[in-house]
């Protein structure tokens, strides 16, 4: 059993990672069609069984501790991101972001495995050994010299400092030189090629030569717009297919899952924007509705400025023409009225001659 955050931290690991998600959906018996329970099936072990002959898909199946299990294609739904790859497009499989900066994360992993041998290998940057063609150090010797050296130069407080010998010795650097080091820095560069490939910004990752934001919430913001909200809209297009059908036929009714962002902070300031934008169009479009331009010139400034269909721009316009006058027959009403009132008065007068 799964929580929902659990849930979704499948979703969003298999599917941007891998470019395929497959979803198990399990319908009780007495539900129908309605799936109850939705659990994710590792894009790693799953795998699609394809016709030979006509290349259709005739199921799925896992295979985890040496136990396979099949699946039919009304059990599971496979969303994928698009592998216009013949590999891709033979087996139904889609292709993972990962795979177009294959050559980046390559040699990201080559450039963290150089520095590791390289701090394992190369602790020491130089040799000190004897001056003399004739004399060597013995080992007494160089001991000795080793141990001077180290409380003449050793020490954080004695760095960037000079020491003088009179002693006949030669020095030969071993480490590797600054320019041949200049290849670690190159990390930085394959980082934002792999958080390029998710459209964030690597400068949250740790990058300090990256591009800056203005600030740390436009950085946030990017992540949400260019890389979170895409996915996740995907996901409930995945779930309106997949689970909401079986539920609205059961129910007699249209249900559609939404993406809701009105609880995400970075979001909100755009959305106020835009409200304040609408206000613009809104009274703009009323003023010229309520202007006192014919008919043909508001709906062509309508269409033109507004981008209003033609016939919508008419119906605006007709709704706000005023209604027809009626006074006159309500005049005559009361005329009438009052005509009919005045006979019943004079009835009322006549004496009675009986």
């Amino acid at each position: 059993n799964q929580t929902w955050d659990e849930f979704l931290e499948a979703v969003m690991t298999m599917l941007p990672v891998t470019g395929n998600l497959f979803l198990y959906g399990a319908a009780p018996i007495g539900f129908g069609n309605k799936i109850m329970d939705l659990s994710v099936m590792p894009s790693n072990i799953t795998d699609v069984v394809v016709s030979n002959t006509t290349y259709e898909v005739l199921g799925y199946q896992t295979t985890l501790y040496g136990k396979t299990k099949i699946y039919n294609t009304d059990e599971v739904y496979h969303g994928k991101l698009y592998n216009p790859t013949i590999s891709g497009l033979e087996g139904h499989r889609g292709m993972s972001p990962l795979q177009a900066a294959y050559a980046s994360l390559d040699t990201d992993n080559q450039i963290f495995n150089a520095k590791r041998n390289f701090y394992k290998n190369n602790g020491t940057n130089g040799i000190i050994s004897s001056g003399s063609d004739v004399s060597t150090l013995g080992p007494d010797e160089a001991k000795q010299l080793d141990e001077a050296l180290r409380r003449r130069i050793g020490g954080s407080h004695k760095a960037n400092s000079l020491t003088v010998t009179g002693a006949n010795v030669n020095y030969t650097a071993i480490g590797m030189p600054a320019t041949s080091m200049q290849f670690l820095e190159s990390g930085d560069v394959t980082l934002r090629d792999l958080c390029m490939v998710y459209g964030m910004d690597s400068k949250l990752f740790g990058d300090p030569k990256a591009s800056t934001y203005n600030n740390q919430a436009e950085a946030a913001k990017g992540v949400w717009t260019n890389c979170v909200i895409p996915y996740n809209a995907r996901f409930v297009n995945y779930l309106n297919s997949f689970v909401t059908p079986g539920h609205s036929l059961a129910d007699g009714k249209n249900y559609e899952i939404v993406f809701d962002t009105s609880h995400i902070e970075e979001l909100q300031k755009d959305k106020k924007t835009e409200a304040e934008k609408n206000k613009i169009v809104i009274e703009g479009i009323t003023s010229l509705v309520n202007s006192s331009l014919n008919d043909e010139a508001k709906v062509l400034m309508l269409t033109k400025l507004y981008d209003i269909e033609e016939n919508e721009a008419q119906t605006l316009i007709e709704r706000d023409e005023p209604e027809a006058n009626t006074s006159e027959p309500i005049a005559t009403n009361e005329g009438t009225n009052q005509e009919i009132e005045g006979e019943n008065e004079e009835g009322e007068t006549q004496p009675n001659n009986n």
